[in-house]
């Protein structure tokens, strides 16, 4: 597992705790409390345009990027600008509320003055272990990948192009992945979706879910549920996770502060109002355990590796 130490934003609903780098990579998603249990090694998107290799959107040496929060919500905008293609992607992240279901929303513009042709891959490793082996699946344009007591469907609302289900990463840095296998032991597996021609001017938009569920749900249930959110109106869920997000924050800001048009003012108040939307990611409602970080110091490299606080710390963080 590679050293997540770096989490720059977050997302997340009652069960879902996602974080990102201020370069829009999902590194850490816990389900479905804060502190168990992990599922991603890696999850990275990264677009093929015309002939080229994959450009992963968090990391290429053309890349130049902004990430920000919608305002007084944990709905995550991240804008990457690829200089070499002149290609403007918007990626915004965001829980579902009522599902848990995690909504990544592409938009895709191209202010280049020649037709690009875009391809969008997904190549995701499920952690996994001996006492925990991972795999994965591939059913009815829905990439399953699962371990005991759980899974994870990775899917959109367009048809998937091609995938690979094995050995990926002899392949994947060309930006064309083939296979004809639909099943696998392997954690590692990677699909791709044809986004078409992008003429100068226009903006594509696409939309990627992550969907978690436990052995509550049979798998022949969550295809059945998957089916479903292929069809929610992301405009809808966007606006019900947005007025969430608001009300939450205005039922708990009890200070009430005032701006004084202060540069100091304003970053106290910015601190203070994402200090209220952090909380619920750091509290097991079940154990009333809060965690002091989410950077969890797998290899103890510096710690311990624990992430919890001690209660004292725990009470002055909630009171």
């Amino acid at each position: 597992m590679r050293k997540k130490y770096y989490n720059d934003a977050f997302i997340g609903n009652e069960k879902i705790t996602c974080s990102f780098t201020k370069y829009g990579e999902l590194l850490r998603l816990y389900y479905p409390t804060p502190d168990y249990r992990q599922y991603f090694d890696f999850f990275h998107v990264g677009i093929k345009v015309n002939d080229s290799n994959i450009i992963y959107l968090h990391k290429d040496v053309n890349n130049s990027y902004n990430q920000y929060y919608e305002e007084d919500s944990n709905i995550l905008h991240t804008e990457i600008y690829n200089s070499y293609f002149k290609l403007n992607v918007k990626q915004t992240d965001f829980t579902m509320i009522d599902d848990d279901v995690i909504v990544k929303r592409y938009a895709f513009t191209n202010n280049s003055d020649d037709v690009e042709r875009v391809n969008f891959l997904v190549h995701s490793k499920m952690m996994s272990s001996f006492n925990n082996m991972a795999g994965g699946m591939l059913r009815n344009d829905v990439l399953f990948q699962y371990c005991h007591n759980y899974t994870v469907a990775i899917f959109s609302d367009e048809d998937i192009t091609s995938s690979q289900m094995n050995n990926v990463n002899a392949t994947i840095n060309s930006g064309i992945i083939h296979d004809k296998d639909y099943i696998s032991m392997s954690s590692d597996n990677a699909i791709s979706y044809d986004l078409g021609n992008i003429n100068p001017g226009d903006t594509r938009f696409f939309n990627l879910f992550i969907c978690l569920k436990n052995e509550k749900n049979t798998r022949s249930g969550m295809m059945n549920l998957v089916q479903e959110l292929k069809k929610v109106d992301i405009d809808i869920e966007y606006t019900k996770a947005l007025n969430y997000w608001k009300n939450f924050l205005y039922a708990h800001d009890t200070l009430r502060l005032k701006n004084d048009g202060t540069e100091y003012m304003e970053k106290l108040i910015n601190i203070y109002k994402r200090t209220i939307l952090f909380i619920p990611f750091l509290v097991n409602e079940e154990t009333a355990g809060i965690s002091a970080t989410l950077e969890v110091d797998e290899e103890r490299d510096e710690s311990g590796r624990y992430s919890y606080c001690w209660p004292r710390d725990a009470i002055m963080m909630y009171s």
